[in-house]
């Protein structure tokens, strides 16, 4: 006391001739054995009001400097075990050239005292846990010093487990920290006593939606699948929340807020904030001339999209594509969710397509779908489809006049956390089909041989993968994509085969250039993320097709296989936000050919 009395005395006799402001140029310590001078000064400097900052031009800023530094270091000590550790005096002086910079220094006399580590803990009050179960949760152990924070998430660790089991009010309480002193062993141990109040079993009651207003509640309460009465958990919670997330029609989805309601059940408060729900999405391509006598083309296509229809969740597709300057496609889709009120989904289609001057191939699609968890979903389709070849007698043999029935299933998955610009997840689906094509004509390729009807065999799988590498903005991106057709008791014509190249399959290539009996293909992406939908990107596709041959006459056909290619492309690209929708450009390189060659494509994705 003697000391500090002192020391104040010496301040306030220099303090007249100081006139200008000086920063606390050193800073020592004394008496500290076992915590080093470099470790107390760096508490210090991590102060955001650090002393060291500051410029010191009267003695309240003096005082309140010294005052602020002693809490920061009591509080280094106390973070380290070391409870009594106590500043006993401190000594002030103006240090000027030559011997330091000039400014003031500040001496701290300390006495450590004990350092105190965790001796015991004991959990009082759990009926639904034992207190063993309880403690192997928990990260402090024995003979460790006492870290406030790592308590802190100890105890949010265990309150999280008693959510997770229907015990959303229990509260965990500090009942007390009581220190000892083992003169023994001369250690100072801690011992920790944690208080539980278990509360009531929660029960889910009334599920309350706020901030839709378009959307229909009713769309939003039979995605959550909570059912009033029924136990509370969070697990279900939520991955109904991420359900509701994942229909695609809101903004932001909130994390359920919990209140104990007058009944004694739990009030669940879901806010959700609309987001524009149509779109308009086009994709306009250049393909260069191939040689002198050719000129180049625009090839592209328009959806329109309407999800969520008078917010019943219902959605509506048009989208047309034009392939070339022959060959065009146009495509309705609708889908009707929760089928008389069960997680089925219907979804109806109808499309036609003309294939440059050789045939019309017209079909209709519908398929029903049943979710089986909240990522998977096993899918069937029944499906018409009727190709008419073009009435040119002239022209060599292209496809049948035909007729096609078929029948599938399938299985699709999806986890990824968004579908515009994912950084995790995946996205897949694997199907299998048989169909029954008839054969009409043409009758000038009619004869005995050939068949009145094919069986037409179909696999497909389409998966794709994305994951953050090292860091969040920085994302690899995969896809698999394979599919064969194979006929039985007769050949395969064009129009069986599968048409691939092209902006959203192997880029660099033509749109639908490549035609194939059975392909698979991948594609390789490394994307620098800019914002949440934004992002600049390299790729790498590649794969492998074969055509198998098919007849050009009635007496040849039942050809063999053509050689297999191996298409390969590189390029680079981008998708960003702009005030006019979502900008999507690729620039993509077949291999082999010059870049006055490359593809370019263009597309906004537009929504209102």
């Amino acid at each position: 006391m003697c000391t500090t009395v002192w020391s104040l005395l010496v301040i306030f006799a220099f303090w007249a001739k100081v006139v200008a402001a000086f920063p606390i140029t050193k800073i020592s310590f004394h008496g500290n054995l076992r915590v080093p001078s470099e470790q107390l000064l760096a508490a210090l400097k991590l102060e955001e009001e650090s002393v060291l900052n500051r410029d010191i031009s009267n003695k309240s800023e003096l005082l309140l400097a010294v005052e602020h530094a002693k809490q920061t270091v009591q509080t280094a000590y106390m973070n380290r075990g070391y409870l009594y550790s106590r500043i006993d005096s401190f000594q002030f002086s103006l240090a000027v050239p030559p011997d330091s910079a000039q400014g003031f220094q500040l001496i701290f006399f300390i006495t450590e005292g004990v350092e105190y580590k965790t001796g015991s803990i004991h959990i009082l009050g759990s009926k639904l846990f034992s207190e063993p179960e309880l403690l192997s949760r928990m990260t402090i152990a024995r003979g460790e010093v006492l870290n406030q924070v790592k308590l802190k998430g100890d105890i949010d660790k265990l309150l999280a487990l008693y959510e997770e089991r229907g015990y959303p009010l229990a509260k965990i309480s500090i009942d007390a920290i009581t220190p000892s002193y083992d003169s023994v062993s001369k250690e100072g141990l801690l011992s920790i006593r944690l208080q539980v109040e278990e509360g009531p079993r929660a029960t889910i009651g009334k599920i309350v939606i706020t901030g839709n207003e378009t959307t229909n509640a009713d769309v939003i309460l039979r995605e959550l699948s909570l059912r009033p009465g029924a136990y509370y958990n969070a697990d279900a919670l939520a991955s109904a929340r991420e359900r509701v997330a994942r229909l695609g029609f809101f903004e932001s989805v909130s994390e359920p807020e919990l209140y104990l309601d007058k009944d004694s059940t739990m009030l669940i408060l879901l806010r959700v904030k609309e987001s524009s729900t149509s779109a308009i999405d086009g994709v306009l391509g250049y393909n260069p001339p191939q040689n002198a006598t050719e000129s180049g083309y625009i090839s592209g296509l328009v959806d329109l999209s309407l999800r969520n229809i008078s917010g019943t969740g219902r959605n509506a597709t048009l989208h047309y594509d034009r392939t070339n300057v022959q060959t065009q496609t146009l495509e309705v889709h609708y889908l009707e969710p929760w089928l008389f009120g069960y997680p089925l989904n219907l979804a109806v289609s109808f499309a036609q397509r003309q294939q440059d001057s050789t045939y019309t191939e017209t079909s209709a699609t519908g398929d029903l779908s049943i979710a089986l968890t909240q990522d998977l979903r096993i899918v069937g389709n029944l499906s018409y489809e009727r190709v008419i070849p073009s009435d040119q007698p002239d022209l060599p043999f292209s496809v049948y006049d035909s007729r096609t029935i078929s029948t599938g299933l399938g299985a699709s998955v999806d986890t990824r956390d968004n579908s515009i610009a994912p950084r995790y997840g995946v996205v897949g689906l694997l199907g299998a089909r048989y169909g029954i094509k008839e054969i009409y004509g043409p009758a000038a390729f009619i004869d005995s041989a050939t068949p009145a009807s094919i069986g037409l065999r179909t696999v497909s799988l389409d998966a794709s993968g994305y994951h953050t590498l090292f860091t969040p903005n920085l994302v690899g991106a995969i896809g698999l994509h394979a599919r064969s057709v194979s006929a039985i008791g007769g050949p395969l014509d064009v129009s069986d085969m599968f048409r691939i190249g092209g902006i959203f399959t192997i880029r660099g290539y033509r749109q639908e250039a490549l035609i194939a009996s059975r392909y698979a293909y991948s594609n390789l992406e490394l994307r620098i993320m800019m914002s949440q939908f934004s992002y600049f990107d390299v790729f790498f596709d590649g794969g492998y097709l074969v055509k198998d041959s098919t007849a050009t006459t009635p007496a040849n056909r039942f050809g063999g296989q053509e050689q297999p290619q191996y298409p390969m492309s590189y390029g680079i690209g981008a998708q960003l936000e702009s005030p006019i929708g979502i900008i999507a450009i690729s620039i993509g390189l077949a291999r082999g050919v010059p870049i006055t060659q490359a593809i370019f494509a263009f597309g906004l994705v537009k929504q209102f």
